[in-house]
Parts: structure tokens; C-alpha cells; sequence
């Protein structure tokens, strides 16, 4: 049922190889780059309509667990991505990627003409 449904919806795809993938377990949330998992309309200042998607890449880098890292982890420290995070931003210093740090990007999937009135 689960496989009927990922199959028969092609939205959820990327997120369903992502998921079954061998990236690892990201080592917090700081060494992860986010995506909207759904896509917004936005319009402009000419009532145009866009279709967009966000995209959140870390400037820190990406950062994974081994497999025996992630399990041995799951079991002694589950607050270990909030508490990384939370010190990251207490910790601000001068050096470059010291804290949390990310840049926003959109992509524009789609446009169409706008029967919007103003």
C-alpha cells in the first residue's frame, strides 16, 4: 500500500529516494541542506502569479554519520542535533561557519498569467 501510493503520486519521488538512500544520518542540523517539501504561490508587485520552491543549503558543509555512529548515537543522545544547534548559535564568534548558518534560494518552477484583480 505504502509502495502504491509513492508509485502513484510522482510529487513524492525525489523524497522517497532521498529517504531510502545512502546518505547517512546528517551529523545535526547544521550539516543538512532543507527544501520545502511543497511548493508556494507567491505573487509579485504586477499581480503576476509563481510557483516557488525553497531551498536552504548549509554554508558549513555536509556532514554524515556512519551507519554504526547513528545507531550507537540514537540510543545515548537523541537531543544531539538540538543541543548542537543551540550551542552553535550561543557560541557566535568572529570565525567563519562557527554558527548555524544558511542561504535562501527560491526556484521559480512555474508561471502563469494571473486573473488576480488589484
Amino acid at each position: 500500500m505504502m509502495w502504491d501510493f509513492w508509485s502513484l503520486s510522482p510529487e513524492s519521488l525525489h523524497q522517497v529516494t532521498i529517504l531510502f538512500s545512502d546518505r547517512g544520518t546528517p551529523d545535526g542540523y547544521r550539516h543538512m541542506n532543507g527544501y520545502s517539501s511543497h511548493t508556494f504561490s507567491l505573487f509579485n508587485a504586477k499581480s503576476e502569479l509563481f510557483y516557488v520552491k525553497w531551498h536552504f543549503k548549509t554554508k558549513q558543509g555536509i556532514k554524515n554519520f556512519f551507519r554504526e555512529q547513528a545507531g550507537a548515537l540514537e540510543g545515548t543522545d537523541p537531543d544531539y542535533s538540538q543541543r548542537d544547534l543551540f550551542h552553535a548559535i550561543k557560541q557566535v564568534t568572529s570565525r567563519n561557519g562557527a554558527y548555524a548558518c544558511r542561504s535562501c534560494r527560491r526556484r521559480i518552477q512555474r508561471r502563469i498569467i494571473s486573473t488576480r484583480s488589484t
